[in-house]
């Protein structure tokens, strides 16, 4: 053993050459022949004599021949007894350095001497100088003296060093274990440590069992799964903060599939309680088996979106939550949606003014599609999984059954009724076909115009969510609705500044619709007729790329710009492709809000979203039966066009299978008339293409959005996190494990951001003094399941007995990406009192 270099032996020597011209040298064990040349080397001018038989010779020498000069003694092996010694006299009159290396290391570490016999039990380890190095550097960290000499502080420090550790805690040392790959970490403790590190485990946490990582490991899950006791506080923190820790968390995955092999915990989760799989956060597919369960019951309406949120917040922290919150996400949808049905009063309204309200009121019924929608994607982004099978059946009969036959027998009732295509609205609403009076209304700023192809009503909603999330503009979000036939051709020409609409149909089934006797169709002849009325027209892939200075100079000199997105009508209008109209929809929604972000940027001050017409969209294939399809055609003269959801003809009239308006009473100066079949029904044609159609009269093909973004104007709300505090029934804390209450305080919305916090108790001065939680407030409802969450912490082991009487704080730091930010963002304060009966065994690192 060494692990002192050269030039540490020669800066002792020199410190003693200060005391006394002559230094006795003893190395009883010749740890440090090799290194006399290197020594000599670096004495301040002394002479090193190493001292054998010739003791007369070096006496006659230093004490006759030269009485001035110093001189360093080596003496190896074993001293005679001091009278037959001849160098005696030196020995008694003159500094002695010892250099057996286990005294030498107590003086380089700076620990008490009675460590000398520790470091003589693990010799091997100071056979490094790196080791020595790395060691110090750890014990320079504890002020401490008591504390850096403690017998148990040491072995942790050289543990850390062994392990390639900053820290010397237990828990860190375990992680640090665990984190290695071969089949038994514990050989990375040598000469003996691990007997220390098994102490540690007794003393700790508590554990009785074999003296292996694996054994170790199993009991440690088993123990989380089935529930820990007061006993093993310990262990349960810190495996709890290893499972949570984003550092950790892999190895920790890798550890629960090990263990689960080994037990088969996994196979046994049938017949477990749903209470006893909640508090399971580590044993392969627990969330698997909970939706499961979930699932069930939300089919037979058992179970709700709130019980579905409860559970899935519970599941958050646990290892295979990432794995699984798709399928939480669909759950969750999909509770949304049959709750909202089930609670759904009955639709029934007395005429088109009061359903098209009814429709569009903030809480209108246009949110069962947007959740139908959500469902639809949430369920896709789990690809194919037998759980949802049923869920996915029961979703879309109860969607058709019990909301679009229901709507649409009502809906077309109020059709019946109607001998023109107009809707009694508000003032700020109104048909497409006068949109460009919003125009004129905003003619004192530049209005930019986007409109976006099959941009439904509910989609619109959602969008204008996204646009007030931005925080950068008022948002306010307006119903109008669509001429008929509610298609691409007429809606474009609609939104555009004219004076009188046209529609023919050319060849077999083309419509042309033009404006003024313009015409319409296509970015060129829209170009035109804006580039007459002070505007201009793009698309949006010629804007996508631009810079916003270059969308500035395009901008420059216009009053009005238009630009044309199309994203969820090209998918929805192909075959191969209308499955994909709910992700299409997502799509769109995230390319309006970017583009609105950069007009704002670009100096835009007014914006307009709107859309040409809506859509039907359902995710399984209408049935081909007289419920889903339309046979025949409507009475009339002729029929020139024959589509899914509209037919164009000469003196078409009203049956009971369609409705039918002649031209001028849906706003059109002239064309041919127009017959739409009732209901959600499409006309049978040949080809395929039934799940995404438009054309027709339904609510959800004729209620486009008009979003308008006022920038500078007023009215932008503050867009921040959603507030939080925390709460503790009691004025001070007497047990080591405790449950705070965090409190969301408002729901989710727009301009309320989810926050996700890491919840723990620290010292007024800021030393942590607990275990961790990360919370995240993401209650989209006001109720007190959504709004409030328990959170069990434990106390570090001696906290309560160390702090007792001390104020201390339960905080709340904001959590981004695992990582804490900034200041808390909530503090609940109280007093540690350790009345005796609070404390648990074990020692502290």
């Amino acid at each position: 053993m060494s692990g002192i270099d050269a030039s540490r032996l020669a800066e002792e020597l020199n410190a003693l050459l200060e005391q006394g011209r002559i230094v006795t040298w003893l190395d009883r064990n010749g740890e440090y022949a090799d290194d006399l040349d290197a020594v000599r080397e670096l004495l301040d001018g002394a002479t090193l004599i190493t001292v054998s038989a010739n003791l007369f010779e070096t006496k006659l020498r230093i004490f006759a021949e030269d009485t001035k000069s110093r001189y360093v003694l080596y003496r190896g092996g074993e001293l005679p007894l001091l009278e037959e010694d001849l160098l005696a006299d030196v020995r008694c009159g003159y500094p002695t350095f010892k250099a057996d290396a286990s005294t030498l290391l107590v003086r380089e570490l700076g620990v008490d001497p009675a460590l000398a016999a520790v470091i003589d039990e693990y010799a091997p380890f100071f056979n490094s100088t790196a080791r020595v190095a790395d060691l110090k550097k750890h014990l320079g960290t504890i002020s401490d003296a008591d504390k850096r000499s403690d017998r148990k502080t040491f072995l942790a420090a050289m543990s850390a060093v062994l392990l390639k550790t900053q820290q010397r805690s237990f828990s860190v040392l375990f992680a640090k274990l665990a984190s290695m790959t071969q089949d038994n970490p514990l050989d990375a403790l040598k000469w003996g440590l691990d007997t220390y590190f098994w102490e540690g485990a007794h003393a700790i946490w508590g554990y009785d069992g074999d003296h292996t990582f694996d054994a170790l490991m199993t009991w440690l899950f088993v123990m989380n799964a089935n529930g820990w006791d007061h006993r093993h506080n310990s262990a349960q923190r810190d495996f709890s903060m290893w499972t949570r820790d984003v550092a950790t968390r892999d190895d920790a995955r890798r550890w629960a599939r090990r263990v689960d092999e080994a037990t088969g915990a996994s196979t046994a989760l049938r017949d477990a309680a749903t209470d006893a799989l909640l508090i399971d956060t580590t044993t392969p597919g627990v969330d698997r088996k909970l939706i499961s369960r979930l699932v069930r019951g939300i089919i037979d309406g058992s179970v709700g979106v709130a019980q579905v949120e409860e559970q899935r917040g519970r599941r958050r922290e646990g290892l295979w939550f990432d794995d699984t919150e798709a399928l939480w996400d669909a759950a969750r949808a999909g509770a949304r949606l049959l709750t909202h049905l089930r609670a759904l009063p009955g639709i029934a309204f007395s005429d088109a003014a009061e359903g098209f309200a009814r429709y569009t009121d903030p809480d209108g019924l246009w949110a069962i599609d947007q959740e139908y929608r959500h469902y639809v994607c949430a369920s896709r982004a789990v690809h194919v999984d037998d759980i949802l099978t049923d869920l996915d059946r029961h979703v879309e009969n109860a969607y058709r059954d019990d909301y679009l036959r229901p709507l649409s027998r009502t809906w077309d009732d109020a059709l019946r009724g109607m001998r023109t295509w107009d809707i009694s609205v508000p003032p700020s609403s109104g048909r497409i076909d006068s949109f460009h009076r919003l125009l004129v209304a905003g003619s004192h700023r530049r209005t930019v115009v986007i409109i976006s192809d099959a941009l439904r009503y509910e989609a619109g909603v959602e969008l204008a969510d996204h646009l007030r999330s931005l925080g950068r503009g008022a948002v306010a979000v307006t119903p109008w609705y669509t001429m008929l036939p509610s298609i691409t051709a007429l809606g474009m020409a609609a939104l555009l500044p004219h004076r009188e609409l046209t529609l023919n149909v050319r060849g077999k089934d083309q419509v042309i619709v033009e404006a003024d006797g313009r015409p319409t169709s296509g970015i060129d002849a829209r170009r035109t007729i804006l580039e007459g009325a002070d505007g201009r027209a793009f698309t949006y892939e010629e804007l996508a790329s631009d810079s916003v200075k270059s969308m500035r100079s395009k901008f420059k000199g216009a009053s009005a710009v238009y630009i044309y997105h199309d994203v969820i009508d090209a998918t929805g209008d192909h075959a191969a492709s209308e499955s994909a109209t709910p992700n299409a929809v997502n799509h769109a929604i995230e390319e309006l809000s970017g583009l609105v972000g950069k007009l704002i940027s670009a100096d835009i001050t007014r914006i307009l979203v709107t859309a040409d017409h809506g859509f039907l969209f359902q995710d399984s294939e209408p049935a081909n039966d007289d419920t889903a399809k339309q046979g025949g055609v409507p009475r009339g003269r002729s029929v020139s066009v024959r589509k899914r959801r509209y037919v164009l003809g000469e003196d078409l009239e009203s049956t009971d299978d369609f409705v039918a308006f002649d031209a001028t009473s849906v706003g059109l100066t002239d064309g041919p008339s127009i017959a739409l079949p009732y209901g959600t029904r499409r006309i049978r044609i040949q080809g395929r293409g039934n799940r995404f159609v438009h054309g027709g009269a339904s609510l959800q093909e004729i209620t486009t959005p008009v979003i308008e973004v006022s920038v500078g104007s007023g009215g932008t709300e503050e867009v921040r996190d959603v507030g939080i505090a925390l709460h503790y029934d009691d004025t001070s804390l007497k047990v080591n494990r405790f449950s705070p209450r965090v409190i969301q305080q408002e729901p989710v919305s727009p301009t309320r951001r989810p926050l996700t916090v890491t919840i723990g108790l620290e010292s007024m001065s800021g030393e942590q003094l607990s275990s961790t939680r990360v919370i995240t407030l993401d209650a989209g409802e006001r109720s007190e399941v959504s709004l409030k969450q328990s959170s069990e912490l434990i106390l570090f082991d001696g906290v309560l007995e160390r702090h007792s009487g001390e104020a201390v704080r339960i905080v709340a730091y904001k959590t981004v990406h695992g990582q804490v930010v900034g200041e808390p963002v909530a503090t609940h304060e109280l007093t540690l009192n350790d009345n005796g009966f609070g404390a648990f065994g074990g020692f502290d690192l």
